[in-house]
């Protein structure tokens, strides 16, 4: 989905600037899962959410996070998947 300048984008950069991540020895069940891509469509980062949301991946880095992107994510499109 691309959302430069759709009514996810100020939303998803809330989430994304609230969001701190820590190197972790176990990246969990992994559910949740975004790919960022630049204006030139090469792939810049993936990060992976397990349930919880407090653990996961960035790219293939095992990583705890803590903040609202998993709200966001959750907010947005659980419903998708009911």
């Amino acid at each position: 989905m691309d959302i430069r300048g759709g009514a996810y984008s100020a939303s998803l950069l809330a989430g994304v600037i609230s969001t701190s991540v820590l190197p972790a020895a176990e990246m969990g069940d992994l559910r949740w899962g975004m790919i960022f891509f630049g204006a030139d469509e090469a792939r810049i980062a993936s990060v992976y959410f397990d349930a919880s949301g407090r653990h996961g991946a960035v790219d293939d880095l095992s990583v705890s996070f803590k903040g609202d992107l998993i709200r966001w994510l959750d907010s947005n499109f659980s419903a998708a998947f009911k």
